[in-house]
């Protein structure tokens, strides 16, 4: 088969690497699916973005890198785009879906006339979807794809881009998958895969900690100090793990890279400024309004709060944070609210 998608300078031998199972597929042309297909490039593996934008593929296939979206970072030969999702779908087995939560219902419905029982699909989604659904069920619903893995954890596009180590946690119901998964993408020292069986419970970790990161911006903005914040953090992530064991997941899971490994590294010096969650916490706590449009925080919260209501679970900092995003409290009001409870922090 002869592809179109990439350029007559690769080569043979990577025209015919590209069709086999050393070839991945990433739905999404973002900062963070950029750097990671500069990363796995790196040791050999042909990385296919896919972009509706073609101005992005050009970019990206004729001056080598994608300055839109991650100005500086020149991309290895390996990496190459399209715009073509049929195309996409026949060069690589391994798909990830790295786009917003908003559009991904969308993408995959769309995904579901390229995609076939063979194909393992892999998303780095750290949200539910408008429905409330998890980026996996979305995927079963949608394809007849069966093997489905959730990644997550603190693996930022500066990092990978800079070399620096970072490490995800691959979840999925399927070993098959993970061990698919790992293999495509694991890439030591930059990237290290660690293998979960807990879906549901990386999947939820992952969106409520975008959530919570609301609240750390909250409590920042408010200049609450350091052991305040402290303290916040540990019962914000405490919060986290009852949210998932009440809806079948191992708590643990929540200590771990997709919960607080997440919520470290949105709410951390260097990525802040990047972090839309973050930076509307800090806007809220100097008292501008509530945004017109949601973050994928900010969905996450209502769903957060809908699930501690059918566990009926109290979830102070949930409810909180979402009531001043809601604007039904000022930020003082919910520092004040936060300050008086006492729970555990088991």
């Amino acid at each position: 088969m002869t592809s179109r998608l990439l350029p007559a300078r690769l080569g043979r031998a990577t025209r015919a690497a590209s069709i086999s199972d050393e070839s991945v597929a990433i739905v999404g042309a973002g900062a963070f699916a950029t750097a990671l297909a500069s990363v796995i490039s790196a040791r050999g593996v042909t990385a296919i973005l896919y972009s509706e934008d073609q101005a992005i593929v050009r970019d990206i296939n004729v001056n080598r890198c994608n300055q839109s979206r991650l100005p500086g970072v020149s991309l290895a030969r390996r990496v190459a785009a399209t715009s073509d999702l049929a195309e996409m779908a026949a060069l690589a087995r391994v798909v990830i879906l790295a786009v917003s939560s908003r559009s991904v219902v969308k993408v995959v419905r769309d995904l579901d006339d390229v995609l076939t029982g063979q194909h393992t699909v892999a998303h780095a989604i750290g949200a539910l979807a408008g429905d409330d659904r998890r980026v996996s069920q979305i995927v079963r619903d949608h394809t007849r794809v069966e093997r489905v893995v959730a990644l997550a954890g603190p693996a930022l596009p500066g990092d990978l881009t800079a070399r620096r180590s970072c490490a995800v946690v691959a979840a999925s119901d399927s070993e098959e998958a993970l061990i698919e998964v790992k293999r495509a993408l694991n890439a030591p020292p930059v990237l290290r895969l660690y293998k979960s069986p807990d879906l549901v419970g990386v999947e939820l970790a992952a969106a409520v900690s975008g959530a919570l990161t609301v609240g750390v911006g909250l409590a920042d903005g408010l200049e609450i100090g350091h052991g305040p914040r402290t303290v916040f953090i540990t019962r914000a992530v405490t919060e986290g793990a009852r949210l998932c064991h009440g809806s079948g997941a191992d708590p643990r899971t929540f200590f771990g890279l997709a919960g607080l490994g997440n919520l470290l590294a949105r709410s951390s010096p260097e990525s802040r400024a990047d972090s839309v969650d973050y930076q509307l916490g800090v806007s809220l706590a100097r008292g501008l309004p509530p945004p017109r449009g949601e973050t994928e925080g900010v969905r996450t919260l209502a769903t957060a709060c809908r699930v501690a209501d059918l566990l009926g679970m109290s979830a102070p900092i949930v409810r909180t944070v979402h009531d001043v995003v809601s604007g039904r409290i000022s930020a003082e009001v919910a520092a004040d609210r936060l300050a008086s409870w006492d729970t555990d922090l088991e």
